[in-house]
């Protein structure tokens, strides 16, 4: 099996008093996924889904990429150019209520290593609605892929 890169930027926002469709609503924007406070879901492969409870209510739009040599800034930029920019103000608003998070995630199984560049309007667009940055890479080689297969 050949696995393709995967890249994921998304906006979350945590720990907000209303239903997830004000946010919905105040950002015209439709999310990924949503949960309200105590509602259950499930993480992990399906022979080892471990249940878990939501500790807050949650909103999340999400771009995902599945395509290998996909360079990572130009999938940042276009997200914080035609997402955060036009709903800039809104997005402050709803930050000054609850958290709110800017994610990038990449399953990387081939390639040399990655990097991350943010130009300084960009940097400010993100400091300016307050959001957090939280970024992971996955470096995923031939061994996690067995394993992977192992399990499927």
């Amino acid at each position: 099996m050949i696995e393709i890169d995967t890249h994921k930027v998304s906006l979350k926002f945590f720990d907000f008093d209303c239903p997830p469709d004000e946010l919905t609503k105040e950002l015209g924007l439709e999310p990924t996924r949503t949960a309200l406070k105590g509602q259950e879901y499930y993480i992990g492969p399906e022979n080892k889904r471990v249940k878990k409870t939501w500790k807050w209510n949650f909103w999340e739009h999400q771009i995902t990429i599945v395509e290998k040599d996909v360079w990572i800034g130009d999938l940042i930029d276009n997200y914080i150019d035609k997402v955060f920019q036009p709903r800039q103000e809104n997005i402050k608003k709803i930050t000054s209520k609850c958290r709110s998070e800017f994610s990038i995630v990449q399953y990387l199984y081939d390639g040399c290593n990655p990097g991350l560049h943010f130009k300084n309007n960009r940097l400010k667009i993100i400091a300016d609605i307050g959001a957090e940055i939280d970024i992971d890479i996955y470096m995923l080689g031939s061994e996690q892929i067995e394993n992977k297969e192992k399990e499927e």
